[in-house]
């Protein structure tokens, strides 16, 4: 399958079917249900990789969120090639990693393919901050991408200079959610969403289950809750890239 044609099929399928949303009922957290995929050593720790599908060039996807809210795009995209989806470090089933920064996610990005033997190059889908680890990558790794696709890429909320720079008139970043709140026997947080969600009833009973185990975890909430304060610093390397390397596959895709 040519890369043009495989472009159309990925935004075909992105457009029609949304990213899986929090979920509307409450729960405790409970055992932690197996990985959907395997957990994979980046240096010293390990990330959770889901993939699925065969053929080529492999579709990954690097989002902001848990590899399972992709449950209803990846196995459309499997039909026709090779498609991984992963957690970064400190969320779902990956261990706790260094620091977080978008240099960190590109790295295990990079070093969960290449370790799991996922030939390149790839076509990134980068959904949200996952938009400006994918263009970073690109940066780092041109010979490794065949193309990217952007889902609601993010941008930070104030005017910034091309270099990521906040300019004068800028706003700061708003600051991170409250916390989910806890269950009422005090123990593990609770995983509140958007009552009457539709989107949520189209995941299967298995991705449902997932959310609910997944948004009932302290750390999940954390990292997720925390995933603003690197967006200054991706966007800044993710415009070095565009100015030094501008890659001529990129194609955005808003999900509104």
């Amino acid at each position: 399958m040519t890369y043009r044609k495989l472009f159309m099929f990925v935004l075909a399928i992105l457009g029609s079917l949304p990213v899986a949303t929090l979920c509307q009922t409450a729960t405790t957290a409970q055992n932690s249900p197996s990985p959907l995929g395997k957990l994979v050593d980046v240096g010293g720790y390990r990330v959770h990789l889901y993939c699925m599908g065969t053929g080529s060039p492999a579709v990954v996807i690097v989002g902001a969120g848990f590899s399972f809210n992709w449950g209803l795009v990846q196995p459309e995209v499997a039909k026709f090639t090779q498609v991984c989806s992963y957690d970064h470090s400190g969320i779902g089933w990956s261990d706790e990693g260094p620091k977080d920064s978008c240099s960190l996610r590109v790295n295990e990005v990079h070093t969960a393919l290449k370790n799991a033997r996922i030939k390149g190059p790839y076509v990134l889908v980068g959904h949200s901050l996952g938009g400006l680890v994918a263009r970073v990558y690109a940066r780092q790794y041109p010979d490794e991408v065949a193309g990217m696709v952007f889902v609601d890429h993010a941008f930070a909320p104030g005017p910034l200079t091309f270099s990521g720079t906040p300019s004068s008139d800028a706003k700061a970043l708003p600051p991170a959610p409250p916390p989910m709140p806890l269950s009422p026997s005090g123990g593990a947080p609770v995983a509140i969403g958007i009552e009457g969600d539709p989107n949520f009833s189209k995941l299967s009973d298995r991705d449902r289950e997932l959310h609910l185990w997944a948004m009932a975890q302290p750390r999940n909430q954390k990292a997720l809750q925390t995933n603003h304060e690197i967006v200054p610093g991706c966007i800044t390397a993710a415009d070095a890239s565009s100015k030094e390397h501008p890659h001529p596959l990129g194609i955005s895709l808003s999900s509104t």
